[in-house]
C-alpha cells in the first residue's frame, strides 16, 4: 500500500493555525457555556431545564441519524471532488430532514401522550421537531470550510451562535417564559449558524440527484457511523426512562450534571481529536501504535481527572451562590460524581476505540457500544423503577457504571488481539485516585487523603516527566505559524 505524501509546509501551517483557532474557540465556548448555562438555569430552575433537555436529546439524536456522517464524507473526500457531490448531499439532507420531521413529530406526540405524560412535553417536542431541517442544512457549507481548514471563520460563527443563544434565552427567561425561553434561544442560535455558514461560503445548491452516487455516500456513512449511533442512544434514555418515572426535575438535575461533565472533558476531547490522524500515520507499525495508545491513555486520563477534581473541590462552595435556591446542590454534586467516574474510564477505552477505528476494526467498536447500550438501558430501567423517589436520579447516573464494564472488556479484548497488550497499571492508580477525590464533596474529606498515594507516587512522577519531555520535543520540531495567526486577527 502506497504511503500518503508528507504534508507540505503550507498544509502544516494550516493545520497548526486551525488548531489554534479550535483551542481559542473551545476555550471561549467553555467560558460562555459555564457562565451562560449557570445563569440561565438559575432563572428557569430544574423543571424547565429538564423538560427542554429531554426533548433536545430526542431531536438531537434524530439530527444525527439524518446527517448520517455525510459531513465527514465530504470532509474526507479528495480536494478535486466534483461540486455535484456537495449538491447531492444538500438535497438528500433537505428531503430526508423534511420526512424525518413528519415522522418525528408523530412519534413525539405518541410518546408524549401514552408514555411520558409530562405537562408541556408535546408542544415543546413539536416545536423542536420543526427545527430539524434548519439543524442539518449547515452540514454542506461547514464541510467546505473544514476541508479548507478555515477554522477561523468556523469559530467566529459558532461563537456568534452561542452568544445569540444565551442572549435570547436569558432575556426571555427573565420575563417568565420557562422552557420556551430555551426553545426560542435554540431556534435563534440555529438560524445564526444557517445564515452564517451559507453567507460566508456563498454556497448555493443546484439541483442534482444521482442514485448510484447517493448509495455509495450512504453506504460509507452507515459503516463509519454505526458505532456512534449505538453509543449515542444513551442520549435518549433520560427522555424515555427518567422523565416518565421520576419527572422533569430529575431530568434537569441529571442533564445539568452531565453538561458539567462534558464541558469539563474538553481537554480530553481535544486530545482525542488529535490522536485519530496521528494514529493513522503509524497504523502499519502495530508496536508503535500500541505504545502511542498507552501514552495517549495517560494524557487523556490526566487531562480529564485534573479538571473533574478541580471542579469537585470548588463546586460545593461556588454552585450554591451561582445557581440559587431553586437547585439542591447536594443532589447535583452526587449526580456529577457518579457520572464523572465512568467518563474517566471512557478516557481509557475511548483512545483504544480510536486506534481500532484507524486499523478498520469498526466491528469491535460497534459490538462494544451495542453491549454498552443494552446494559445501560437495562440497569437504568431497573434502578430508576425500584429505587425510592429521592434516589431515582442517582440510580440513573449509576447505571453507566455497570454499562462501562462490557464496553471495556470487549474493547480490551479487541485491542489486545489486533494491536497489542495495553498497560493499565498507572491508569488504574490514577482512576482510583481521581474517583476518590470526586466523592469528597458528597462523602468525606478523608477520601482526599486516601487518594494521595494513588496520584502521588514514583511511577506517576516518572510518567509525567516523560510526557512533558515528549511534548517539548514535539513543539521544538514543529514550526508554529505565529505571524500568520497574528495577521489573521488583525481587523
Amino acid at each position: 500500500m502506497q504511503k500518503p505524501p508528507a504534508p507540505t509546509e503550507s498544509t502544516r501551517a494550516k493545520v497548526l493555525q486551525g488548531s489554534i483557532y479550535l483551542v481559542i474557540r473551545r476555550g471561549i465556548g467553555t467560558i460562555l457555556s459555564f457562565v451562560g448555562l449557570l445563569y440561565l438555569t438559575r432563572i428557569v430552575g430544574p423543571g424547565a431545564y429538564g423538560l427542554f433537555t429531554s426533548v433536545f436529546g430526542l431531536v438531537g439524536y434524530l439530527q444525527m441519524l439524518v446527517q448520517m456522517g455525510l459531513g465527514v464524507y465530504l470532509i474526507r473526500s479528495p480536494l478535486d471532488t466534483p461540486r455535484e457531490h456537495f449538491h447531492q448531499v444538500f438535497w438528500w439532507l433537505l428531503v430526508s430532514s423534511l420526512f424525518a420531521t413528519l415522522i418525528g413529530i408523530a412519534l413525539f406526540i405518541l410518546v408524549g401522550q401514552f408514555w411520558v405524560r409530562q405537562e408541556g412535553f408535546v408542544p415543546v417536542a413539536v416545536a423542536m421537531g420543526l427545527l430539524l431541517p434548519i439543524m442539518v442544512l449547515p452540514t454542506v457549507p461547514l464541510a467546505l470550510l473544514e476541508r479548507d481548514l478555515d477554522y477561523r471563520r468556523v469559530s467566529w460563527i459558532e461563537i456568534g451562535s452561542q452568544v445569540a443563544y444565551y442572549a435570547v434565552g436569558i432575556g426571555m427567561a427573565w420575563t417568565g417564559w420557562g422552557a420556551w425561553a430555551l426553545v426560542s434561544a435554540f431556534a435563534v442560535s440555529q438560524l445564526v449558524l444557517l445564515a452564517g455558514f451559507y453567507g460566508i461560503t456563498r454556497y448555493r445548491p443546484r439541483w442534482y440527484w444521482n442514485s448510484e452516487l447517493l448509495r455509495d455516500m450512504l453506504h460509507y456513512s452507515f459503516t463509519q457511523g454505526l458505532s456512534g449511533w449505538l453509543y449515542n442512544l444513551r442520549t435518549v434514555a433520560p427522555s424515555l426512562i427518567l422523565l416518565p418515572i421520576a419527572g422533569k426535575e430529575a431530568v434537569g438535575y441529571y442533564n445539568l450534571a452531565y453538561r458539567f461533565v462534558t464541558v469539563l472533558n474538553f481537554a480530553s476531547e481535544a486530545l482525542g481529536r488529535i490522536t485519530y490522524p496521528a494514529f493513522a500515520r503509524i497504523q502499519h507499525d502495530l508496536p508503535k501504535l500500541c505504545r502511542a495508545v498507552n501514552e495517549g491513555m495517560y494524557l487523556r486520563l490526566l487531562a480529564t481527572g485534573i479538571f473533574y477534581a478541580g471542579f469537585a473541590s470548588i463546586a460545593w462552595i461556588a454552585l450554591p451562590w451561582m445557581l440559587g435556591a431553586k437547585w439542591n446542590i447536594q443532589i447535583l454534586l452526587w449526580v456529577f460524581s457518579l457520572l464523572a467516574v465512568p467518563m474517566l474510564v471512557g478516557a481509557i477505552v475511548g483512545i483504544q476505540a480510536s486506534a481500532l477505528h484507524v486499523i478498520c476494526r469498526n466491528g469491535v467498536v460497534a459490538l462494544s457500544n451495542l453491549f454498552y447500550i443494552i446494559f445501560y438501558f437495562a440497569f437504568s430501567w431497573v434502578l430508576v423503577y425500584w429505587l425510592a423517589s429521592g434516589l431515582k436520579v442517582h440510580g440513573f447516573a449509576l447505571a453507566s457504571w455497570f454499562a462501562i464494564i462490557p464496553n471495556f472488556i470487549i474493547l480490551h479484548l479487541g485491542f489486545s488481539r489486533f494491536i497489542g497488550s495495553p498497560s493499565y497499571l498507572l491508569a488504574s492508580l490514577w482512576l482510583v485516585g481521581f474517583s476518590l477525590i470526586l466523592l469528597v464533596p458528597v462523602v468525606s474529606g478523608w477520601l482526599a487523603v486516601l487518594a494521595l498515594p494513588f496520584l502521588v507516587n514514583p511511577l506517576s512522577f516518572r510518567t509525567v516527566r516523560q510526557l512533558i519531555s515528549q511534548i517539548r520535543a514535539l513543539r521544538q520540531s514543529t514550526p508554529t505559524p505565529v505571524e500568520a495567526f497574528q495577521s489573521d486577527l488583525t481587523p
